[in-house]
């Protein structure tokens, strides 16, 4: 019900979550987590975490029981039925970004959207192999077909993009540096999956001779006295097919670890189609996220080397080449609100008066002029505040542009009436008023500055 309120809409029942709330953070984290498990661990455990070979049949229940990854397993099952439940109950956003709180429009979107795919990756494939694992089953081959059918769990990780889309909208994020960490994590995980699949093919044909058998050389280096043959363990299995899944998505292919049956040669050819086109996609798009990455910083070494040819060809002194070149440096660190400006005019006007109130509304309560005005004057007042960047040695007051400004000092040191004004100090306050010419004079008098400055102005008008 809390949640309900916090959406600020009248909704048909109480028990509404708040997509953006402190519980849904949370329960997303506790999810993501859960796919976490589920992208690294249900391809590693269908494939290598059973033993293909073993002759005996059936289920010993309390081995079953008795291993803590049955009941983590269980434990992850429960959450995407939890989180199944949940979004029934979840407002969602439209493509407009229109908020739907009708609990009715929320059932349907959900079972005519996504409810097929979670609940198709959630049934417990593992529990139904345990059930029909019988001999006949395995006889029929119905046994490792049940067994394949766990790999439906990953599509559970077609949830990230709904998770991500809510926790992107709550917190802040370095686009460039998630891009980065998105194609590294990306190529891990296709690596792994890419390898589990790879070991996965060999063991679901049941043949006698397949990859591993000749890359390991079992039937010569592995065979024991009494004529049976010694398995390999399956760290080394794992380490092998990681191996050649890289060298495929790599595209260089070494040739060592040799497909030998149809179905493995049909999935290397796959594989390497896709290794190819993955490999050309992420070395473009790195190369273009490296590009960009900082882009302040590259717009800051093209308007440098723009200031060094123009000083050049005029044939400044170098004294002034100096002062020139500070200042742009000053200027590009300062992040005066003038470097904003981009992001400021594409909001809308009520988001860009709430930012200027933010950003600027302490100075102007700090006005003793402005301390009884009205409660929503000073966030009027904050959006008409403009940033000027000055070097040292400039006279404020003598500004032909700013002649009917007050201003604020943002950064920086102003000498003014014999006073070295700090930050947060007001200048040019008779200048609001005009008044008389002792006024007129005051106002006039000079605010030098003493070092790179940034000061917030203010128009009389």
């Amino acid at each position: 019900a809390r949640d309900a309120a916090a959406l600020g809409l009248e909704t048909r029942t109480p028990y509404l979550f708040n997509p953006r709330g402190d519980f849904m953070f949370r329960w997303d984290v506790f999810v993501g987590v859960c796919l976490l498990y589920t992208a690294v661990w249900t391809p590693y455990e269908i494939a290598f975490h059973q033993d293909w070979d073993a002759a005996d049949v059936g289920v010993d229940w309390s081995d079953v029981l008795s291993d803590a990854l049955f009941w983590v397993n269980r434990v992850v099952d429960a959450a995407f039925v939890t989180d199944i439940a949940v979004t029934f109950f979840l407002p969602y956003y439209t493509p407009d970004n229109k908020l739907v709180a009708d609990h009715g429009k929320i059932v349907r979107n959900y079972l005519y959207g996504w409810f097929p795919v979670d609940f198709f990756a959630v049934v417990p494939y593992d529990l139904i192999a345990y059930a029909v694992e019988t001999e006949e089953a395995a006889r029929l081959k119905f046994l490792r077909l049940v067994r394949l059918l766990r790999l439906a769990k990953l599509l559970r990780i077609v949830r990230v993009g709904r998770v991500f889309r809510r926790f992107e909208a709550n917190r802040e994020i370095n686009y460039a540096a998630l891009s980065l960490h998105k194609f590294s994590l990306g190529i891990l995980f296709l690596a792994h999956w890419m390898a589990c699949l790879f070991y996965l093919v060999a063991m679901s044909e049941d043949r006698r001779v397949n990859w591993t058998t000749e890359y390991f050389n079992v039937y010569e280096k592995n065979v024991e006295p009494d004529g049976t043959i010694r398995p390999v363990d399956k760290g080394s299995l794992y380490i092998a097919s990681v191996y050649w899944a890289v060298a495929t998505l790599s595209t260089l292919g070494y040739g060592d670890v040799v497909p030998e049956t149809n179905a493995e040669r049909l999935y290397s050819v796959a594989a390497t189609f896709m290794g190819g086109a993955v490999y050309a996609y992420l070395l473009g798009s790195v190369c273009s996220v490296i590009t960009n990455v900082d882009e302040s910083s590259n717009v800051f070494y093209r308007q440098m080397d723009e200031l060094n040819r123009f000083m050049r060809e005029k044939g400044l002194t170098q004294d002034l080449r100096v002062k020139l070149r500070d200042y742009f440096r000053f200027r590009r660190n300062s992040r005066a609100m003038v470097e904003w400006s981009n992001v400021m005019h594409l909001m809308s006007d009520s988001l860009r008066l709430d930012v200027a109130e933010e950003v600027f509304g302490r100075w102007v309560h700090s006005m003793p002029i402005f301390r009884d005005c009205p409660k929503r004057l000073p966030g009027l007042l904050s959006a008409h505040l403009s940033s000027l960047v000055l070097s040292p040695h400039e006279d404020l007051m003598a500004n032909p542009m700013k002649r009917d400004c007050l201003f604020i000092v943002e950064k920086g040191l102003v000498a003014h009436r014999g006073v070295i004004q700090e930050t947060g100090a007001l200048l040019g306050v008779e200048r609001i008023y005009k008044t008389t010419a002792v006024g007129l004079a005051n106002a006039c008098a000079p605010a030098i500055t003493l070092s790179h400055c940034v000061v917030l102005c203010l128009e009389r008008d």
